[in-house]
């Protein structure tokens, strides 16, 4: 498979579903707020945080330059992975969301997160 690493076909796609996958989070938190946890691929920003139009800019696919290409590809797959990451610790931040103190991994510390008050209308 190292002779897929860095095709057009790849970054494109990979670009597409980070593309996608960023619509269905802020989606999801245009109703219901961000959940502030650490990214996976930037563990020192917060997964909210990441300005993913500018990481689209900054990884994309230049002809003819094969290690960028590659880097490009490799980047993003990391960013597809950080969302779906984000993505499942939502979910699971919503399921104790009422009951118990959540595991903050952004500090380290059990504390208790911000009520979404627009999930319980």
């Amino acid at each position: 498979m190292a002779h897929l690493l860095g095709r057009q076909d790849c970054v494109d796609s990979l670009r597409r579903d980070l593309i996608d996958l960023q619509g269905a989070v802020l989606d999801v938190f245009s109703r219901t707020g961000p959940v502030r946890f650490t990214s996976w691929k930037f563990p020192d920003k917060l997964s909210c945080n990441l300005d993913l139009v500018s990481l689209l800019e900054q990884y994309d696919y230049v002809e003819g330059e094969t290690e960028i290409n590659q880097l490009s590809h490799i980047v993003l797959l990391e960013l597809v992975i950080d969302r779906w990451v984000l993505r499942a610790i939502w979910k699971i931040h919503l399921i104790f969301l009422n009951q118990t103190p959540v595991f903050d991994i952004t500090k380290s510390a059990l504390c208790k997160h911000d009520r979404m008050d627009s999930l319980s209308t």
